[in-house]
């Protein structure tokens, strides 16, 4: 981190160039940072991004309305919207375990049980996935 913020100061006029340097541009975030080559797809000479349709997301995996429920009420239940995981025995059996190692090192504390739920796992695996 020290090398880091030494070579940010050094180079501090031309900051810019160090964000582009194949050496160093995955120092940065890359939405503060300035486009670098080895982030944009190219093909046949042309740049090709991607273009996220919400509405059509919706639509698939979701019922009339919900859209706009959850965009008015910020909450929408969407029925079977992760049973891939549950369908797929090795996936549910990955979770299964995560849970239960959870389960195994969750213990008192002060002689008080558990003091909430999931209260040590901020971001299991699967939350991740599912995110």
């Amino acid at each position: 981190m020290i090398e880091r913020v030494d070579a940010v100061w050094s180079n501090r006029n031309k900051v810019d160039e160090l964000v582009r340097s194949n050496r160093t541009y995955q120092w940065f975030r890359q939405t503060g940072r300035l486009v670098h080559r080895m982030t944009v797809l190219v093909h046949s000479g042309s740049v090709h991004s991607f273009v996220l349709d919400d509405t059509r997301i919706w639509r698939r995996f979701a019922s009339e309305g919900d859209k706009e429920r959850f965009e008015s009420e910020g909450n929408v239940v969407i029925s079977g919207l992760f049973d891939w995981i549950v369908k797929d025995a090795e996936l549910i059996g990955m979770a299964s375990a995560e849970f239960e190692m959870y389960r195994h090192h969750l213990r008192e504390q002060n002689g008080k049980q558990n003091l909430g739920w999931c209260r040590n796992m901020w971001h299991s695996l699967v939350q991740q996935v599912i995110r």
